[in-house]
């Protein structure tokens, strides 16, 4: 599998995982609770939907350094892959 399509399926996985155990929690969140507690249950899940977005940017960064990472490794430019490896751990600080 190319590292492009390793990066589109993971990503995709991770999206998909992720909002349906939002999407189950949303479920349990209707049935007969307090209000105090639906409201409180609405707030972890409008702060994990935050999460999810800003982990889907940082993966998407990551798969993408990753990629570059791995095709600088077959070029003879030492400074290209050193760069590479800058970027990459740049992204790894985020994470």
């Amino acid at each position: 599998m190319s590292t492009r399509r390793e990066i589109i399926v993971t990503t995709s996985l991770s999206e998909e995982i992720a909002q349906h155990t939002l999407d189950e929690i949303e479920k349990r969140v209707e049935v007969g609770i307090s209000p105090k507690t639906k409201e409180e249950a609405k707030q972890v899940i409008s702060s994990l939907t935050t999460c999810l977005e800003e982990n889907k940017v940082l993966l998407k960064d990551a798969a993408v350094a990753l990629a570059e990472l791995r095709a600088s490794m077959s070029q003879p430019d030492e400074y290209v892959t050193m760069e590479k490896i800058r970027n990459a751990t740049k992204v790894l600080q985020r994470l």
